[in-house]
């Protein structure tokens, strides 16, 4: 069997790279869900009961339960995407070795 030109070489390290960093993208995203999570409860234990914190949760407590729900959302996407990332990455991997191994056998 030939051996593996430089360029599968390093394709293959980028894209094992890139499914590290979507990994790394995920536990971000968990990271940024539970701090924001951690924010609103002290905010809310923070404003009163009196007629400016009504206010003030009416006003805010809408938007801030959005951009929970959709960290969340975020990152459970993404972790659940980590394995189907690496595994299509290999699969690339796989069929450019192949192809590449194919083209040199034919020179």
């Amino acid at each position: 069997m030939p051996e593996q030109p430089d360029e599968l070489a390093f394709a293959e390290q980028e894209l094992l790279g890139i499914a590290r960093e979507v990994a790394k993208l995920g536990g971000g995203l968990d990271t940024v869900g539970t701090d924001h999570h951690t924010a609103t409860a002290a905010t809310w234990a923070a404003v009163t009961d009196d007629e400016y914190g009504r206010a003030f949760r009416r006003v805010h407590e809408p938007r801030l339960e959005a951009l929970n729900q959709l960290l969340t959302l975020l990152a459970r996407q993404v972790n659940e995407r980590v394995d189907e990332v690496g595994v299509q990455a290999r699969g690339t991997y796989r069929r450019a070795e192949d192809d590449s191994t194919i083209r040199t056998a034919e020179a």
